[in-house]
């Protein structure tokens, strides 16, 4: 007869009680996946799942692992006394997500003396478009003032209104610019955002909040990241690329000026993109400018929001790479 080692006996024992360690959460959750059933893509969507300790010991939550990056967790404090209530909410940005069901889960890590524990939470809901507001997101590479433009279209018959415009942060100025109709006859709503010179360096994480008539659309936030960089010698402009995919529509090509702060002749040894979507060409002028054009294929473009870059490489009248995000959406 065998019988296992007395080390092999051991190493099972531990990984046994590791195991119930594991499994074992001192914190006890009310709920822990909510279905919120249809929702609107655009409009506020979050819930509060709420919790107490039931051990007899201090439960420390040590991490929190999002899904996605649409998911954004708000937790007051992370330490809980035996017998102590809490909450943590979860908001979800429905602007970016394609419409259809989806399942939001962040994995909270938690402590409680020499226990280590592991809890999902998970929000369901089922997305259904009736705006687009594109970008969906903004994010931004900036070493000086910039702007950009936020589109709101609906799809509806009888569409939205815009009413306010509001930014986080007073280095982000909002305004309304307008209103059209699209190539489909739906009412596009324009918004132009403008980052300040005087903006401090370093990452940014805002959004702008556009406030409309309509009750199911009451504020609909946009989030906005903006990194600052030093400010550089070279610069692009427009420092990103937004196209939008509509049926029956070409793309067009995008022109952007490379120019010298000091109005020295630039001269481009190299242009690229990490996608087989993006053809690029470049010519000198006009005067000490470089101009690149920036063109995209409807046939290669993979999935209905598509991000590339394009890398500039100067080599006059110093060498640097400059950086071009390019954005393609589609919508209805």
């Amino acid at each position: 007869m065998h019988f296992p080692s007395f080390s092999h006996a051991i190493l099972t024992l531990l990984a046994v009680l590791w195991t119930a360690a594991l499994d074992r959460a001192d914190l006890e959750f009310a709920q822990t996946t909510i279905d919120a059933g249809e929702a609107r893509a655009g409009a506020s969507l979050s819930h509060k799942f709420t919790f107490v300790n039931r051990g007899s010991e201090v439960v420390e939550i040590t991490g929190i692992e999002s899904s996605c990056g649409c998911l954004t967790p708000r937790l007051d404090r992370r330490t809980f006394m035996p017998g102590e209530h809490g909450s943590m909410v979860l908001e979800v940005n429905t602007l970016s997500p394609a419409p259809g069901p989806h399942t939001w889960q962040v994995k909270l890590s938690c402590r409680s003396g020499a226990t280590v524990s592991e809890i999902p939470l998970r929000l369901t809901a089922r997305l259904v478009r009736e705006i687009v507001v594109e970008p969906a997101a903004v994010n931004m590479f900036v070493d000086g003032p910039m702007q950009t433009e936020l589109r709101l279209i609906d799809f509806r018959s009888k569409p939205l209104q815009l009413q306010e415009v509001h930014t986080s942060a007073p280095g982000l100025q909002v305004r309304l610019v307008g209103q059209e109709h699209d190539a489909s006859g739906h009412l596009l709503n324009k918004v132009q955002l403008i980052i300040a010179g005087d903006l401090a360096e370093g990452r940014h994480e805002e959004f702008v909040s556009l406030f409309t008539n309509d009750p199911d659309y009451r504020e609909i936030k946009v989030s906005v990241t903006i990194v600052k960089r030093p400010r550089q010698r070279l610069s692009a402009t427009p420092s990103r690329i937004e196209l939008s995919l509509r049926p029956g529509a070409g793309l067009p090509a995008r022109m952007v000026l490379i120019r010298d702060r000091e109005n020295q002749e630039v001269e481009v040894e190299a242009v690229s993109a990490d996608s087989p979507a993006i053809t690029c060409r470049w010519a000198k002028g006009p005067g000490t400018m470089t101009t690149i054009r920036i063109q995209v294929d409807r046939d290669q473009i993979q999935h209905s929001n598509q991000e590339s870059t394009v890398r500039v490489q100067v080599v006059k009248p110093t060498r640097q790479t400059l950086l071009i995000p390019v954005v393609v959406s589609s919508s209805k």
